[in-house]
């Protein structure tokens, strides 16, 4: 029920009116509609529920305070606590308890923003009680770091499991992955066409900025791209993706590889992986002198069996094992140039030659590690020319190695 009281009030120093009024009016003070609706029957637990949320708010307001060191005029937390005479006094208390929780709340300084153990620190905007309706929009979460000097060490706005916010790449937000997460940044939507990390470099960033920088100093990947049926990456501004070399020259020689991987030389050409382990299987996709699948070169002599180390005539019915990796000197045989032929290749369009062709025959060239021939090149017959040449587009055993083989019933020497 609302109570009404009335109360009279004496003059304590004896003058005045004889009612105590100074202005000799009646001093009476009288309320109407109090704030408490009460039986006699409860009074005393209302007022006992009411004096241990005060003490509550209290408790929070002195937490907040040492968090925040927020500017508010009320005396200390450490101060007794005020005697509570009426119903009245204590829910002005508790009021004033509770403004000085927003306040404490609100009022920023240096000092980090803690939440209690084991809860979530939550920072929230909204409009109409978390309520969007189609004329009134969310009102979303800003984070304001303006800034007169550029910052040198650290990122504006950091989240990590790792006691440091010092970074070499500095970022309007970082992520740090140490202790417990995998993941510095993660990026998700369900929307329709929606985009899980969106990285945006203006034309002020010049031709060296990045619209997304991820480093990974583990085993793991530094980006990942996983969509169930749209693009795992789009490189959607300019359309340029760089590959930065981290080999001096061909496949990779020593590491572990998964099928499926780039990489690049320092020559600029373009590795990938077909077959995974360590190092690994590569063939060579693009380069300077790269036209498609087709690495052109200079033509090279790799073979001449009229100089010494090349095994000399090669009679019907036999075969010999040819490398085309180095180049040699037309004149003496010896090796002048080294990879000729690089790492990787799968195959080349040679010229085989016959020189001091007898009776009649053909030469046929199959891969190195081919076990018959199944057609010739090149091809003589008795009393015709004694060198013919003639070209040939052949396979690569691994090695870069081919196989020559002689039929017929004569003999030669040959060149490749």
């Amino acid at each position: 029920m609302s109570t009404t009281e009335s109360r009279m009030h004496a003059d304590p120093e004896g003058g005045g009116s004889p009612d105590g009024c100074p202005d000799g009016g009646p001093d009476v003070t009288t309320t109407t509609t109090d704030l408490l609706v009460s039986s006699p029957g409860d009074s005393q637990s209302d007022l006992q529920m009411v004096m241990d949320e005060l003490a509550a708010l209290r408790t929070e307001v002195a937490q907040l305070r040492a968090g925040n060191q927020p500017t508010i005029a009320s005396a200390p937390t450490t101060e007794a606590a005020p005697a509570v005479s009426s119903r009245r006094r204590l829910l002005a208390l508790a009021g004033g308890a509770a403004a000085a929780a927003v306040v404490a709340g609100t009022v920023g300084s240096s000092s980090p923003v803690a939440a209690a153990n084991n809860s979530f620190m939550v920072f929230a905007g909204a409009a109409n009680a978390n309520t969007a309706t189609a004329s009134v929009a969310a009102v979303g979460t800003v984070l304001d770091y303006t800034l007169a000097n550029s910052l040198t060490d650290a990122n504006l706005f950091t989240v990590q499991d790792v006691g440091l916010n010092n970074s070499t790449y500095l970022a309007a937000v970082g992520g740090y992955a140490n202790t417990n997460a995998v993941t510095g940044v993660y990026g998700y939507t369900n929307k329709f066409n929606g985009n899980g990390l969106v990285g945006r470099a203006t034309a002020n960033t010049g031709p060296s900025g990045y619209a997304v920088w991820a480093v990974c100093d583990g085993s793991g990947y530094a980006v990942v791209g996983d969509s169930e049926s749209g693009v795992d990456l789009y490189a959607r501004g300019t359309g340029r993706l760089r590959l930065e070399s981290h080999l001096s020259v061909g496949p990779p020689t020593v590491g572990t590889f998964s099928p499926g991987e780039m990489i690049t030389d320092s020559t600029a050409s373009v590795w990938f992986c077909y077959a995974g382990g360590a190092p690994g299987s590569w063939r060579k996709m693009a380069g300077a002198a790269t036209a498609g699948a087709l690495h052109l070169i200079e033509p090279v002599r790799v073979a001449d069996t009229r100089k010494a180390g090349f095994g000399g005539v090669l009679t019907a019915g036999f075969n010999r094992v040819v490398s085309v990796a180095n180049g040699i000197d037309l004149n003496t045989g010896v090796v002048n140039a080294t990879n000729v032929v690089p790492m990787g290749a799968t195959g080349v369009v040679c010229n085989l030659t016959v020189v001091n062709a007898a009776s009649y025959g053909y030469l046929g060239a199959t891969p190195g590690n081919a076990s018959s021939l199944k057609a010739s090149n090149v091809n003589w017959v008795t009393g015709g020319p004694a060198t013919v040449a003639n070209g040939a587009t052949v396979k690569l055993a691994n090695d870069r190695q081919i196989k020559v083989w002689a039929g017929g019933g004569g003999s030669c020497n040959y060149l490749v």
